[in-house]
């Protein structure tokens, strides 16, 4: 039997005595001089970050942005990463997902089943058929935005709207679908 993503994190959590998690926001732009910028340099990068830390870190976060703009090669690159990591530790697709079902249901199968991540960030402002797809399956995990750290998030998230914020509909709702 298989475990639960629940499970799992608690798991490596516990056997790395720690809940560390590496964000994976590779960006190029921001290496300092003379380091190399090419998605090659990236992925040198990358695994020198997990390497380095795998021993003791239990979660990485990638950023799907970071690898996105490079299209089918920085997706490539994404992969070897989620690879590169897999089994030693869990892998949150940081890709803040969220769609009408169907859609959603192919964001899910894409990166959860295909690309073999633990668990995903969602966009839940489509509502419930947006977030069903992504917790499914009881061995991946979805980890629901309700309130995020971006300056201008209490502009829907936290500011009134009727009888309370927005952030408390979503978690009524993720806690409800949980």
């Amino acid at each position: 039997m298989a475990l639960s993503f629940n499970y799992r994190l608690k798991n490596i959590c516990k056997e790395k005595s720690n809940s560390l998690c590496i964000g994976l926001d590779i960006d190029p732009d921001k290496f300092p001089p003379g380091r190399d910028i090419s998605l090659d340099g990236m992925e040198n990068f990358g695994k020198e970050v997990i390497d380095g830390t795998i021993d003791f870190c239990p979660i990485y976060k990638p950023n799907f942005a970071f690898f996105e703009r490079f299209g089918s090669k920085g997706y490539a690159l994404l992969e070897r990463l989620v690879d590169h990591i897999s089994g030693r530790a869990i892998v949150i697709a940081d890709a803040k997902r969220g769609d009408i079902g169907n859609t959603s249901r192919q964001y899910a199968k894409a990166i959860l089943e295909t690309m073999g991540c633990d668990a995903i960030t969602i966009s839940p402002y489509m509502g419930r058929e947006a977030i069903e797809p992504f917790i499914e399956n009881t061995e991946k995990g979805g980890f629901i935005l309700a309130v995020t750290s971006n300056p201008t998030a209490h502009e829907l998230q936290v500011d009134e709207c009727g009888e309370s914020s927005l952030y408390r509909k979503v978690i009524l709702i993720a806690n409800e679908l949980n």
